[in-house]
């Protein structure tokens, strides 16, 4: 495994995040949007930094970086507003990566940053049914099972159903 360290995510990450969000077999079981161009990524960031500018209750967006300084992904985690201290974690590491413990550093990073501000009561997570890697990460991290979204991933006229997870923070 490469060892990793982290960056804000900024304006200046396009090419990255654009090797991430230009793979269509990479986006396909996440939220995020293909897409084609590097204009539509730059336009897609920009919202994207703004969304989370307006947004201090976020952690990240993070770049995921390995110690040469190379774009190895994304993380971050969202307050999902259905409680006072629950938030919603989100990775996507570059396909050439997958595999190689860059997930789970950067994840348990980011639950390290959350237990620590004092303002996480619970972890959640979600995985496509289909994207086995996904949720036997989730749970070798700790995350438990808590339910299943029939129907609740659609994209390229496909739909899967998703399983969510969590996990308190102590």
């Amino acid at each position: 495994m490469e060892s990793i360290g982290f960056t804000n995510l900024n304006l200046d990450d396009v090419d990255g995040v654009y090797s991430l969000w230009s793979d269509e077999g990479a986006t396909l079981f996440t939220n995020f949007k293909y897409l084609a161009t590097k204009d539509e990524c730059q336009q897609r960031l920009e919202k994207m930094m703004a969304f989370y500018g307006q947004n201090r209750d976020h952690f990240g967006p993070f770049v995921i970086r390995g110690t040469d300084g190379n774009f190895l992904g994304l993380t971050g985690g969202d307050a999902d507003g259905s409680a006072p201290g629950t938030y919603e974690i989100w990775y996507f590491v570059r396909r050439d990566y997958w595999g190689k413990k860059v997930a789970t550093t950067a994840v348990q990073h980011l639950l390290g940053l959350m237990k620590n501000s004092g303002r996480v009561k619970l972890v959640r997570a979600e995985a496509v049914v289909d994207n086995e890697p996904s949720w036997r990460f989730l749970e070798k991290l700790g995350f438990s099972r808590s339910g299943q979204i029939l129907a609740g991933h659609k994209k390229n006229g496909k739909t899967w159903d998703r399983y969510c997870y969590s996990m308190p923070v102590i």
